[in-house]
């Protein structure tokens, strides 16, 4: 009804249905990036509040250690123990006035609370991303996937992840995933042997005319205009309205879109539904992955595969892939093998030649061992036989190639 009114459209819309699992967070990855990010916006946090507590008694001893950088758990707990004296020594709280005793008592209760579990589960993922640049909750040691990895390499296979992610934001996982070889930007990009082949932009003309709408309708917007996990903004309101800590936001006074020749990705801040009211985000590919803005941004992993078969000079019969999600839908094509992960929505299922195990119960392995893949692949002399597969795994995938081009290695 909605769309015979005109109010919504039903072909660009894509929503990562892991997501709306309750379980779904043992796939996702934890980002050395975004750990360090928000720790520090924590910290900065936490200095803050104490450093206001100690201007309204300067007779008791400093609460906020001597800059953010020194807030940890460890300070988080001091602190909490010391307010706690205070509170009991001074009685503080039992005027209905008392703005000293309602800031203890929210301290009191965020220190020993919220603040000290994101600190401590910061502190915990930073020990076990030990300087790499992500981790999967499922494998935090990537232990199991560089066992397929190798056994695959091993037995002839060109490798390959695939993820919605840029480049720049996903290049480090690929490489603790043991990966030299992948599928970015929601199959826009296309590196091989570690270097970028290049990103295909988004349409310029579209994304001015989107950008342009949203300035008229007072939507805060971002775009994207290079490789990097920086997004600019032509102000502070797009910051100020979400929050964000997936990635970097630098304003530019007087951001025109007109002045980049390529755009890569845009982001628009608001609730939904209230991007209908957006007549030319119909002309664009967007999803929603966050409540408070919207991503612009390509969804066709099979465009990017098909660009590495062409490089390879490789059938696109010889290609399989896996996926488990909403936006895994756009390889699951006709032309090549398609096998769903036992978690997939149903969505992908259904479009699957044969749908194996959980990712968290061997799935990708399982699969690899029914497929034969883990065999030698029969090639002549000097030809270097490959194979594509792609497995998704929470907002990241793995690849292989069956290629006969003699210059393809791996």
């Amino acid at each position: 009804l909605l769309a015979d009114m005109g109010l919504v459209t039903l072909d660009t819309y894509f929503l990562d249905g892991t997501k709306t699992e309750a379980n779904a967070n043992r796939f996702t990855f934890v980002w050395a990036k975004s750990t360090k990010r928000c720790k520090e916006q924590l910290r900065a946090r936490v200095h803050a509040h104490l450093a206001a507590i100690d201007e309204m008694d300067d007779e008791e001893g400093a609460l906020a250690p001597e800059g953010p950088a020194e807030v940890d758990s460890e300070a988080i707990a001091e602190a909490a123990r010391r307010i706690n004296e205070r509170i009991g020594r001074k009685r503080v709280g039992k005027r209905p006035r008392d703005d000293e005793g309602r800031a203890l008592r929210k301290a009191k209760r965020m220190l020993e609370g919220e603040w000290r579990e994101r600190m401590e589960r910061y502190e915990e993922q930073e020990e076990a991303l030990a300087g790499r640049g992500s981790y999967s909750k499922a494998d935090r040691d990537a232990t199991f996937m560089r066992m397929k990895v190798e056994r695959l390499r091993q037995a002839g296979h060109f490798l390959a992840i695939s993820t919605g992610r840029s480049q720049a934001m996903a290049v480090d996982m690929m490489h603790d995933m043991g990966f030299e070889n992948m599928v970015s930007d929601g199959g826009y990009g296309v590196t091989i042997d570690g270097e970028l082949l290049g990103i295909t932009p988004l349409p310029r003309n579209k994304m001015v005319a989107l950008v342009r709408e949203c300035e008229q309708k007072g939507f805060p917007w971002g775009i994207q205009a290079d490789n990097s996990v920086t997004r600019l903004a032509p102000d502070e309101r797009f910051e100020e309205f979400t929050h964000d800590v997936y990635m970097n936001t630098r304003v530019v006074s007087g951001l025109d879109p007109e002045d980049y020749p390529e755009l890569y990705k845009a982001y628009v801040a608001c609730y939904a539904p209230d991007e209908q009211k957006l007549e030319t985000l119909r002309e664009l590919p967007w999803c929603r992955f966050h409540r408070e803005y919207l991503f612009v941004e390509p969804a066709d992993k099979a465009f990017g595969i098909r660009k590495i078969m062409d490089h390879l000079g490789a059938d696109y019969a010889d290609v399989i892939v896996f996926g488990d999600a909403l936006n895994d839908v756009s390889m699951f094509v006709d032309g090549w093998y398609k096998v769903a992960m036992g978690n997939a929505c149903d969505e992908v299922k259904a479009l699957a030649d044969v749908v194996t195990e959980d990712v968290i119960s061997d799935g990708i392995w399982n699969a690899c061992e029914r497929l034969g893949l883990f065999d030698p692949v029969d090639g002549k002399e000097g030809e270097v036989p490959q194979l594509q597969y792609c497995e998704q795994i929470g907002s990241a995938a793995l690849g292989i190639s069956k290629s006969n081009n003699k210059n393809s290695e791996t």
